[in-house]
């Protein structure tokens, strides 16, 4: 069975805030360790693409989604960029397009992402069936390179050139 990435922004039943070929030209142009991305099948691409797009989904992102019914919690209203100025709330900004994509190329390069069906557990007792939720469990999972990337982008999250301080302009 085909991936199907569907990146229409603000959709409704978009899955991925960016497409394949979108990933790859990302990919191509920083030329980092991305020489094995494009080993990578479109299956793959997408199916990586569309598992960072919801852990990215589990950021707290700073604005209001732009629609009520859009699947995915970006575009935004009522964000900034780094040098203060409104993001179209039409939009995905670069900066989470472009850490998607390195997120995505972690994911496809690592194990540590698929399931095991005891995320968010940090103990489990068989004698007298016993299960403590360990809530720092999600918390790593985006490395601190990707998510600095993006950090004026998130509430709470300090770093980055200007931190979480947000500029308004007249």
């Amino acid at each position: 069975m085909a991936i199907t990435v569907d990146a229409t922004v603000g959709g409704e039943n978009a899955n991925s805030y960016i497409d394949v070929a979108t990933a790859d030209q990302i990919a191509e142009f920083r030329q980092l360790t991305f020489a094995t991305w494009s080993a990578l099948s479109a299956d793959q691409k997408g199916a990586a693409l569309i598992s960072a797009s919801q852990y990215f989904d589990s950021l707290r992102w700073k604005g209001v989604r732009t629609a009520e019914l859009q699947a995915l919690r970006w575009p935004r209203s009522g964000v900034y960029d780094q040098d203060g100025y409104m993001i179209a709330d039409d939009v995905i900004p670069g900066d989470v397009q472009e850490a998607l994509t390195d997120f995505a190329y972690t994911i496809s390069q690592s194990d540590q992402f698929q399931a095991t069906g005891l995320e968010g557990f940090s103990e489990i007792k068989v004698d007298v069936v016993s299960l403590k939720l360990d809530a720092s469990d999600r918390d790593s999972a985006i490395p601190d390179r990707i998510l600095d990337r993006i950090d004026y982008l998130i509430q709470g999250r300090a770093g980055g050139s200007i931190g979480s301080a947000e500029v308004l302009r007249a």
